[in-house]
């Protein structure tokens, strides 16, 4: 996720308020915060290496012989895989290898 630090609306009690936290201080929250929820995020991830899930396919693109196939697990992880043959709208069984910036890749089975 992505954590959006406050901002005051006009009109709103909480613009009126006084002893506003400095908009710097705002920002380093927001950006510490982001830290911590891509490390909580990472080490989910990190749990399904090697175990394998189902994914939907949902596009794929031609690479070096290949198909590289992208689609969405039912954890709602991103998930990415290389297949002989081009797969759209079908679930697969993959066995996960790597967390990315991304999401997983695996293989299929």
């Amino acid at each position: 996720g992505h954590p959006f630090h406050y901002s005051a609306r006009q009109g709103t009690p909480a613009a009126r308020m006084s002893d506003q936290v400095h908009g710097t201080i705002r920002l380093d929250r927001a950006h510490r915060l982001k830290e911590v929820l891509d490390e909580s995020a990472n080490a989910y991830k990190e749990k399904f290496v090697w175990q394998i899930v189902e994914v939907l396919w949902e596009t794929a693109h031609r690479e070096a012989g290949n198909w590289r196939l992208e689609g969405w697990s039912r954890e709602y992880i991103r998930v990415t895989s290389l297949s002989p043959e081009r797969k759209w709208n079908v679930v697969d069984r993959v066995r996960v290898e790597e967390v990315t910036p991304s999401g997983w890749f695996g293989t299929i089975e």
